[in-house]
């Protein structure tokens, strides 16, 4: 089975940080609270998560935060996963 989930926000151009701390908090606790359920159902094993998104942003300021980048920005765990490694 294939699950697809979409969580937005992610655009802004302006506090960054206070925004981006809030959203990756958010994803955070949604991640942990699905991880700990699978594991309790013995089912972790068997899920691979993949998180990727093509958007980015410029490493300068505009002031008040960034503009539209080039992004690739990704990440992939599971309970199979061997981890520990960053590639590209």
């Amino acid at each position: 089975d294939a699950f697809y989930v979409s969580m937005g926000g992610y655009d802004t151009h302006s506090d960054v940080k206070v925004t981006l701390e809030k959203l990756l908090l958010d994803l955070d606790k949604a991640l942990k609270s699905f991880i700990e359920e699978m594991k309790l159902q013995k089912m972790w094993s068997n899920i691979t998560i993949i998180a990727a998104s093509e958007f980015g942003r410029t490493l300068t300021s505009n002031g008040l935060g960034t503009d539209h980048g080039w992004g690739g920005n990704s990440f992939i765990l599971g309970g199979s996963i061997k981890g520990g490694q960053i590639l590209g």
